[in-house]
């Protein structure tokens, strides 16, 4: 077979690491099913690679912020959206797409449907239908069988024959379908045994690698009436693969991981139970489909007589971070206090910076990324485990590629510095409280001894065992530390670690202040997020960087803010520098004319952007100024335990910068009928006034706080308001607008997933936002109202 006549291009636009990861595995898979790609970003047009002339191509790209795309696409996309283009510009392209997102934001997956709908716009066409993988469940549940799917397509556009080496086709065949596989087929005997820990369980085992002529998987038929919804969506009919095969790939994926989630299996007298080492029939009875494993590509040098200030290395090699608008600067804390009382459920933390040396300005409402360090006791704990003495974790080393590795077009992560030292890497490079994908649990297949863990771990990684994957790894969020811990037996050299583990990404938070109220500075505030021991988890543990933070600042918490000042500015005690950068932020900022309304929410640390809008408003309103209406509805679970920013707010108010302020205690009289415990519940006991502020007055809704229950809830009771206080007619236009653009909320995580249901629970807050032009939906109203809920991330 040529390589013309096998060549496909391989695009992606990543922002965190996550397009580009799949799309080099697809890369790498490509190879095994005797297909090229040729993989390119999307960053590089018109200098690597030019679509209008390409004939197929596979497009992986994510989604980023508010819908926007990544960094990387932004050229591309400007590229193509040009007016001028004509409508047959992409006619000889035939492509598929797979966007990655997030169904709990907004705008799912809105940058790959845009890229899509574009693309087809300029007449390209499908080869094969559209995939929407979301992070909120799991990125690997729709884009596995996807990719599994892709390979028949592909020989199909590229007129070449069925065969080669196939991977296990997911399309939903109801018969058993022969396939030549390089999958290994592996056959493990489960002897009744009453024992239940796996690791010290014998087990009749079997392993074999089936002939490749002879290899098949079994199928059984699919109904799908209640397929996936997240495939349902925007998949168009495609000559050669139906919707309703793509319906199948989802119910298959979201099928194998419902199955037997909660199940209890009786050997003997004894009840066993599944657990990350432990798993139950039918799964530990079957034979299973391994993925390939990945190419090693990565090398290590010790360097023995070398010396090397690592504090001197650039952050992160010097690679650019996500969204960020400036190059990382240098800021020190000037002050660090705790916000809340010490029987508070919460820990809430408030630290001052000095910014005066950064070459950057900020705005209420923008955010700052933090660059973070892992937790220097858990990096010595994972260097322990693998082996590395400290001795050696201390020596410089340098990264480089494999000379005879089999990967194509293989660099080392752009995040490494290219000498270091393993400490370093680990500490301020290296995001070593990732889950562990599946590529990286069947890496470490092969270095587990034990034949019972060895199982175990083909299980978590297969697609039999989506389900188990999906309860005992991803949902507690646990870490390569808690998977080697179940593990004991596995041990990996350090650099597959490195080849596996993501970049360390900054942290986002919001601000507190106003570069008018305190010039050369930046506040912000969080909640120390605590992760309790779990199954699984092998020790509790705080949020990365907020419990970096919380260690790093111990000495300033127990002097008082102005005392810290003082000392600051007497270079008493040693300086506390941390690396930020300033993050471009389209949306959430206060309209300019003080006279437009503003109704903020924001329970807990979700008022801290406000406390910077109001001090902000203080600064800017004069005596002639027309001012309009400022409410803020606040919430927190205790008066006199955690009400942030009381006296800040209650000061506001008094002088009249915040015209109302309306505060809810969820646990203070939480049994007294009627009472108000949450900010929606306030919402609605000022519905009247809510709803003619809006409707009326023009007002503009900011909403920041909860991402898991709350934000869904506000969106609820605003409509709820127009409809009461305004009437069917409203709300018909309201109800339809909120369709139309769903405030679907998650855990980005951090990226992210942290970003993610989870999302706050693993260390990330998350601000989300709709907008909603009353204008265009109420054309008998003279001023233009628009509620907006603005999304940011906090780890």
């Amino acid at each position: 077979m040529s390589s013309d006549k096998s060549r496909f291009l391989l695009l992606y636009g990543s922002q965190t690491g996550q397009a580009q990861g799949i799309a080099e595995e697809i890369a790498d898979r490509a190879t095994e099913q005797g297909l090229m790609a040729e993989l390119r970003c999307l960053g590089l047009t018109e200098k690597r690679f030019y679509l209008e002339r390409e004939t197929c191509a596979v497009i992986i790209v994510s989604t980023t912020g508010d819908g926007e795309p990544p960094d990387t696409v932004l050229k591309f996309m400007r590229r193509i959206r040009k007016k001028t283009l004509p409508s047959n510009y992409m006619e000889h392209l035939n492509f598929t797409l797979l966007g990655l997102g997030d169904s709990n934001y907004t705008n799912f997956c809105k940058c790959g449907k845009t890229l899509d709908a574009r693309l087809r716009q300029l007449g390209a066409t499908h080869f094969y239908p559209a995939g929407w993988a979301d992070d909120a469940t799991g990125l690997e549940i729709i884009a596995d069988p996807w990719i599994n799917g892709l390979w028949d397509a592909l020989r199909r556009q590229l007129n070449l024959p069925p065969g080669g080496t196939s991977i296990e086709n997911d399309l939903g065949n109801t018969d058993k379908t022969n396939i030549n596989s390089d999958v290994e087929k592996i056959a493990m005997n489960n002897r009744n045994s009453s024992k239940t820990d796996a690791t010290n369980t014998q087990c009749g085992l079997e392993v074999h690698v089936e002939n490749k002529e002879d290899a098949h998987v079994e199928k059984s038929n699919r109904n799908t009436e209640n397929m996936s919804r997240t495939w349902e969506a925007d998949i168009m009919s495609d000559s050669h693969i139906s919707n309703k095969c793509v319906g199948d790939m989802a119910q298959d994926a979201i099928g194998d991981m419902k199955k037997d989630a909660n199940s209890i299996r009786k050997i003997g007298n004894n009840a066993l139970t599944g657990s990350l080492v432990q798993s139950l029939p039918p799964l530990s009875e079957s034979d299973l489909s391994l993925p390939m494993c990945p190419t090693r590509y990565l090398s290590i040098t010790y360097h023995e007589d070398e010396s090397l200030d690592v504090d001197s290395l650039p952050p992160q090699n010097g690679c650019q971070f996500p969204s960020a608008r400036a190059d990382v600067s240098m800021a020190t804390i000037v002050s660090a206090s705790r916000m809340t009382r010490q029987d508070a459920v919460k820990t809430t933390l408030k630290v001052e910076l000095d910014i005066s040396a950064c070459d950057w300005t900020y705005e209420p409402g923008d955010s700052v990324g933090i660059l973070c360090h892992n937790s220097a006791e858990e990096v010595d704990k994972l260097l322990d485990r693998l082996d590395v003495s400290a001795e050696l974790a201390n020596k410089v080393c340098s990264f480089s590629v494999l000379c005879d590795t089999k990967k194509r077009n293989p660099t080392f992560p752009n995040f490494l510095d290219p000498r270091s030292t393993l400490r370093h890497a680990l500490t301020t490079c290296c995001e070593i409280r990732t889950v562990p994908k599946k590529g990286f649990l069947r890496t470490l297949v092969e270095f587990c001894d034990d034949p019972a863990q060895k199982r175990r771990l083909q299980e978590l990684c297969c697609k039999q065992g989506a389900g188990d994957y999906t309860k005992y790894i991803r949902e507690p969020a646990l870490c390569l530390q808690d998977v080697l811990a179940a593990f004991p037996s596995c041990s990996p050299p350090i650099e597959i670690v490195f080849e596996h583990l993501p970049r360390l990404q900054a942290r986002a938070y919001s601000a507190a202040s106003s570069p008018l109220a305190t010039p050369g500075r930046f506040t912000f505030v969080f909640n120390i997020v605590d992760l309790p021991q779990c199954s699984g988890r092998i020790e509790p543990r705080h949020g990365v960087c907020t419990g970096w933070l919380d260690k790093l600042t111990r000495s300033l918490q127990a002097v008082t803010p102005d005392l810290c000042t003082e000392m600051s500015q007497l270079n008493l005690g040693e300086s506390i520098q941390i690396g930020i950068y300033p993050r471009t932020n389209l949306h959430f900022h206060a309209p300019a004319d003080l006279a437009v309304p503003l109704i903020m929410i924001g329970p807990g640390t979700g008022v801290a952007p406000f406390i910077g809008f109001l001090m902000h408003r203080q600064k800017l309103i004069s005596s002639d100024t027309k001012v309009g209406e400022t409410w803020l509805f606040f919430g927190c679970r205790h008066a006199d335990r955690d009400f942030l920013y009381r006296t800040e707010l209650e000061e506001l108010q008094s002088n009249g910068v915040l015209s109302k302020l309306v505060v809810s205690f969820s646990r203070d009289g939480a049994t007294e009928q009627g009472k108000p415990r949450y900010v929606q519940d306030n919402l609605a006991c000022h519905g009247a006034e809510v709803a003619t502020l809006l409707c009326q007055g023009g007002a503009t809704v900011f909403v920041c706080g909860d991402a898991k229950h709350m934000a869904k809830d506000v969106n609820d009771a605003i409509v709820s308001v127009i409809q009461k206080h305004r009437g069917n007619t409203y709300s018909t236009h309201l109800l339809a607008s909120v369709t139309k653009y769903p405030m679907s909320i998650v855990k980005r995580g951090q990226s992210s997933h942290s970003a993610r249901s989870k999302s706050l629970t693993y260390g990330c807050r998350c601000f989300f936002y709709i907008c909603l032009w009353f204008c265009t939906l109420f054309p008998d109203m003279l001023s233009c109202t628009f509620l907006r809920i603005i999304g940011l991330c906090k780890g």
